[in-house]
């Protein structure tokens, strides 16, 4: 089995939910990543494999009519 350690760059270990099993990791915000695979039956390492998230969509426009005072 391996394992999967996944860094933000920003912090001194692995992102919190960042160490497992899980090759694919969600809910993350805009910025660089990395990740190392182990492999936990030998205990060898990979070369971290780096990556970007960015934001490729804009958000849509609120418009907040006032009916009345309060």
């Amino acid at each position: 089995p391996h394992e999967f350690y996944w860094y933000n760059g920003t912090t001194g270990g692995p992102i919190p939910g960042g160490i497992g099993n899980n090759f694919n990791i969600t809910g993350l915000a805009e910025g660089d990543y990395s990740v190392i695979v182990r492999d936990a039956a030998k205990g060898c390492t990979s070369l971290p494999v780096s990556g970007t998230i960015v934001r490729t969509g804009t958000d849509p426009q609120i418009v907040v009519n006032k009916l009345q005072d309060q």
